[in-house]
């Protein structure tokens, strides 16, 4: 386990340095809310599951920022891929997933948010 965190907190950082949706606007600084959205997150993986904690952040946010860059990041680290549109292919895949999948995944899944918490507590905060 702590190694996939440990491959992943680079490619973490670099991901939010290239401005995915996590700056406040026209500044290097990291939107306030996301702080509070990964640390959610993981909470959320382990006693909701992975199918519920991916439905609930694809949904419109009613916070101060949207949720869905946490999965479009979580996707990048987990395939390489990079996009706006992320979130969808997460949860198309997670809703598709058997209940063993799920909980293989979901493991995998809550690796990658803690190195994406520890990327962003690298940088400032609005």
């Amino acid at each position: 386990m702590k190694s996939r965190i440990d491959k992943n907190l680079k490619p973490a950082i670099e991901y939010i340095r290239e401005d995915n949706g996590f700056f406040k606007e026209n500044t290097q600084k990291v939107q306030k809310a996301y702080k509070g959205y990964i640390s959610s997150f993981g909470t959320m993986l382990l006693q909701n599951g992975l199918k519920a904690s991916v439905i609930l952040y694809a949904g419109e946010s009613r916070g101060d920022g949207d949720k869905k860059p946490i999965l479009n990041a979580l996707y990048h680290l987990k395939t390489g891929e990079k996009s706006a549109d992320n979130y969808e292919k997460m949860l198309n895949e997670v809703v598709d997933m058997s209940e063993g999948q799920l909980k293989t995944e979901r493991d995998h899944y809550l690796d990658l948010a803690i190195a994406l918490k520890m990327a962003i507590r690298t940088f400032e905060f609005e």
